[in-house]
């Protein structure tokens, strides 16, 4: 089920299901350990970010761009969520996003970065639709861990669909003159290795620092996500702040860049 983005945007986001993962030694210890053992966390998060895109067309390149606002003003459905789950030094993690963009600009006179302005009196109506699709999945190995920080190694893949549409008008003061769209298609599965890691602070330990890194390519050139985090544990909840940077360089389709940053706020509990 999706939700209308205005109102569901102050509220939580849903969360995928993810499976465990067992070691040579956890399958030893199987019968003798609780399935309590198992450590499993869900999360919802808000994540509100600036998009570019570079789209190449005959005639020339331009940018694409969105800030905050405008995601959060053209959203009109949206689906996220995030599950991880870990016995002894293995893991696994899931993270998910769905988004379904709609806007127009009209009076333009010149489009957005690489274009040379329309001749005078002429005008440009842009409507613009953008369907994303963002899926993560890996396991990881925890190489580092004390009382204060762990530090795990990850493998896994990423999947990409974004479907981006662009219709246009250019007016002059007499009426419409020109209109036609292009359209545009691109599905990517990529093989990804990174890191993942906490370290905690304070007394109780109860603060921490939460920090990702990934690099991949496959259907992509090159793919790589950055993502750092604060929060503070609240028995088996936790709240966090942080921010996040995806990119993307492409050769097949209309775009050959796109990148997504902004801010993240999130909860997650564990059981």
């Amino acid at each position: 089920m999706f939700w209308n983005a205005r109102s569901l945007m102050v509220s939580s986001w849903i969360c995928l299901v993810l499976a465990a993962l067992r070691s040579p030694v956890g399958v030893a210890q199987a019968s003798a350990e609780p399935a309590s053992d198992w450590q499993i966390r869900s999360a919802v998060y808000l994540y509100v970010p600036e998009f570019s895109s570079r789209i190449e067309l005959p005639g020339g390149a331009f940018n694409l761009t969105k800030d905050m606002q405008d995601v959060i003003d053209e959203t009109d459905k949206v689906f996220m969520g995030a599950m991880s789950a870990r016995r002894n030094r293995f893991s696994l993690f899931t993270d998910f996003l769905y988004n379904e963009l709609s806007g127009e600009r009209s009076g333009l006179t010149a489009l957005p970065g690489g274009v040379p302005a329309l001749p005078p009196d002429l005008s440009l109506n842009l409507k613009s639709e953008t369907d994303l699709l963002l899926w993560t999945a890996a396991a990881g190995y925890d190489v580092h861990s004390n009382e204060r920080h762990q530090v795990d190694i990850i493998a896994g893949l990423r999947f990409m669909h974004m479907k981006s549409s662009v219709d246009y008008q250019v007016g002059s003061p007499a009426g419409p003159l020109l209109a036609g769209g292009i359209e545009d298609t691109t599905d990517n599965f990529d093989v990804i290795v990174g890191l993942k890691g906490r370290r905690t602070f304070g007394s109780d330990s109860n603060w921490f620092v939460d920090y990702y890194g990934d690099i991949g390519a496959g259907g992509s050139d090159l793919t790589w996500q950055a993502f750092v985090s604060g929060g503070r544990r609240l028995g088996r909840y936790e709240v966090v702040v942080g921010y996040r940077h995806m990119d993307y360089e492409l050769s097949d389709g209309m775009s050959d860049h796109i990148d997504f940053n902004g801010p993240v706020f999130g909860a997650s509990t564990s059981w």
